[in-house]
């Protein structure tokens, strides 16, 4: 083997051993990011959920509550409207009141009926994402013990994503100061290769 190629071998092995810790690194990184993605991702899931059983539970209490009121608005509906048929003449303050009443059943009968289609459409993306329409309480522990686990293992994908940053950051700075020797020596020596220099780029990279 000439003693040009030799030179070419070995500076080439330098090389290798800068810039082969960085991919190494980089495929780390891709790795952990897309952890860190899928994470989120499953955290975001976790919170539209409990938002749906939270908003179920508001609809479920809005709609009994407004059930209840309904049951009593028409009640009362019924028997002003009884009361108006067994009298001849009845006053002002009684076709006022039968008016208001009317108006009172028919607000609450829209809102009633909004509040069906809203809890069917909850009830709907609930199935979907896995979630029943019972013990929502004990679901919403459940999601928030998941969300809790999560969030550990997010936090620690997290640090070594920062660790593979240090890491990185680390190896760019070996490679700036290898390629800074290697301007130095190629001034100094034009075309030629220098094994010193070759050896001071390993040292380098074997320190980090």
């Amino acid at each position: 083997m000439s003693g040009k190629n030799l030179k070419l071998e070995v500076i080439l092995a330098a090389i290798d051993r800068v810039t082969r810790p960085l991919k190494a690194i980089s495929a780390g990184s891709k790795g952990v990011s897309k952890a860190l993605s899928e994470t989120r991702d499953q955290l975001r899931q976790l919170d539209r959920s409990q938002k749906m059983l939270g908003d179920f539970k508001d609809v479920s209490r809005g709609l009994a509550v407004t059930k209840h009121r309904l049951s009593g608005a028409m009640e009362k509906l019924r028997g002003l409207k009884e009361q108006m048929a067994q009298t001849e003449n009845p006053t002002k303050q009684m076709t006022a009141a039968l008016k208001a009443a009317q108006s009172e059943a028919d607000g609450l009968r829209l809102r009633h009926g909004k509040l069906v289609a809203q809890e069917a459409k909850l009830k709907a993306s609930m199935a979907a994402a896995g979630l029943g329409t019972t013990k929502l309480t004990d679901q919403q522990r459940q999601l928030k013990s998941q969300a809790e686990a999560l969030n550990g293992t997010l936090a620690n994908q997290q640090r070594e994503m920062d660790k593979l940053n240090k890491a990185a950051s680390r190896m760019h700075a070996t490679r700036a100061r290898y390629d800074k020797q290697m301007q130095t020596r190629n001034k100094v020596a034009g075309a030629g290769v220098s094994m010193g220099v070759a050896g001071a780029a390993t040292g380098a990279a074997v320190a980090i």
